[in-house]
């Protein structure tokens, strides 16, 4: 059952979850962290006031940069994504992506985000093992086209759970409950950013991509894992396969 939390191992794929649970151990062991603190900082009966407050942090990419000449649009599209999810603020700029969360929030961002595009690389190498031809755009349109699936994917669960609740750890929340809480997320992160930047604009989006590896992108966004076995007082359910 431990093995379960956070989500990451839930998938009826067996690769998949084998893939999901020594990513996850990575991922922890490179915070000093356990399965144990993870579930003790997250569990739903262990509320601790200062996980609701808002924390900001640059987002570290899978070399460890916080700052990047250029931002791959895949990788915005997916960060954006996960913090929406978790009630957060992304704000880009200068090369870097800025984001804002509650605490107890952060590390689930954080995790599920690396799962992502960890994932999202694992599909682009084999998407174009059953290409014949692979032009030069190949590995960027793919990657947007991906990106774009999961996050919409992603906006259309926490719609559900606003509308209908959703189980966690047995329980029944309800849609009330979800929608409160979401609602209190968001006002801390939101009150952060304009602290810090009272003068930003809202982000902008990226242009929309066609053709075969657009496709492709969407087609292998659609089936990857999500999973909904969700642990912990900020997580409702990153729920789908």
């Amino acid at each position: 059952k431990k093995k379960k939390k956070l989500g990451l191992t839930g998938s009826s794929n067996d690769g998949e979850r084998k893939v999901a649970e020594r990513k996850l151990q990575e991922q922890l062991a490179k915070r000093n962290m356990t399965m144990q603190d993870l579930e003790r900082n997250l569990a739903m009966d262990s509320y601790d006031p200062e996980n609701d407050k808002a924390v900001h942090w640059l987002y570290v990419d899978q070399k460890g940069r916080t700052k990047n000449t250029r931002l791959d649009p895949a990788t915005v599209i997916i960060v954006q994504a996960v913090s929406d999810y978790f009630n957060g603020q992304v704000l880009t700029g200068q090369g870097e992506i800025d984001v804002f969360a509650t605490k107890g929030n952060k590390i689930q961002i954080i995790l599920y985000c690396e799962y992502l595009l960890d994932q999202m690389i694992l599909d682009l190498k084999k998407a174009k093992k059953l290409q014949t031809e692979v032009d030069r755009c190949f590995n960027y349109i793919f990657r947007k086209g991906w990106a774009y699936k999961v996050a919409s994917r992603l906006q259309e669960m926490k719609n559900q759970d606003n509308e209908q609740g959703a189980m966690i750890n047995d329980k029944h929340i309800s849609a009330l409950a979800i929608q409160d809480k979401n609602k209190k997320e968001h006002q801390a992160s939101l009150a952060l950013q304009q602290q810090m930047y009272p003068h930003t604009r809202t982000r902008g989006g990226f242009g929309r991509i066609s053709g075969n590896a657009a496709q492709a992108g969407v087609n292998a966004g659609s089936n990857v894992g999500l999973n909904r076995q969700v642990s912990g007082r900020a997580a409702y359910r990153l729920g789908g396969s």
